[in-house]
């Protein structure tokens, strides 16, 4: 089981970034570098939907599990399963807290977060928002790290891709106590068609969207 305040520290794994220690840009990027965000860059721009079951792991032993949802530009959507409750929605710029139970809503700028990323239209990871600082490589894993381009001290996530083909698996964020947040997507389905209802989000004190 895992308590409601497990879910929300960790969530930072999938839609914000956590406070670590400063990473620089990339130092003397090689070719090889270059060649790997630029490709990196070109995938997910070329993402137009994503819908996948996904496990979350922390290193303090939190785990928890949902349903993710994107949609390029502008649309995203996680729903945790119970114990928790808790669903995260994108909408008009802001990213939204639901807390299903408590019928609690929390609104931010979605400029504020990494998940800002995800759904821009046009996704850069050099001289954009996000700046890249490492390139990893495994057999058939390529590891990405970012950091804000503004405030690079505020945090790092690090993509993990299947190579040969691209395809996104995993990312993960450590926060300043040290704890290692990974989120795994399970049975991903990109490209998919999803009912636009999906990402509509009612209020449960208004009932409706709100407008920016």
């Amino acid at each position: 089981m895992i308590a409601r305040r497990q879910v929300v520290g960790g969530l930072g794994a999938l839609i914000g970034l956590a406070l670590v220690r400063p990473f620089a840009a990339l130092a003397q990027p090689t070719p090889a570098d270059q060649g790997d965000v630029a490709r990196i860059e070109q995938y997910l721009n070329r993402i137009t939907t994503v819908k996948a079951r996904f496990m979350q792991q922390s290193s303090n032993g939190g785990s928890a599990a949902g349903t993710f949802y994107l949609q390029r530009p502008g649309k995203l959507r996680i729903d945790y399963d119970k114990p928790a409750h808790l669903q995260i929605y994108a909408s008009s710029g802001l990213l939204i807290y639901v807390d299903t139970e408590l019928e609690e809503s929390t609104y931010v700028p979605l400029s504020m977060s990494p998940a800002g990323l995800l759904v821009q239209e046009n996704i850069r990871l050099t001289g954009g928002d996000v700046t890249a600082t490492k390139v990893e490589r495994g057999p058939q894993v390529l590891r990405l790290q970012l950091v804000q381009t503004k405030e690079p001290d505020a945090g790092r996530v690090t993509l993990a891709f299947i190579d040969q083909p691209l395809e996104l698996k995993q990312w993960a964020v450590a926060d300043s106590r040290g704890i290692v947040t990974t989120v795994t997507l399970l049975d991903a389905q990109f490209g998919v068609r999803i009912d636009s209802k999906v990402f509509v989000f009612q209020d449960p004190k208004f009932g409706r969207t709100p407008e920016r």
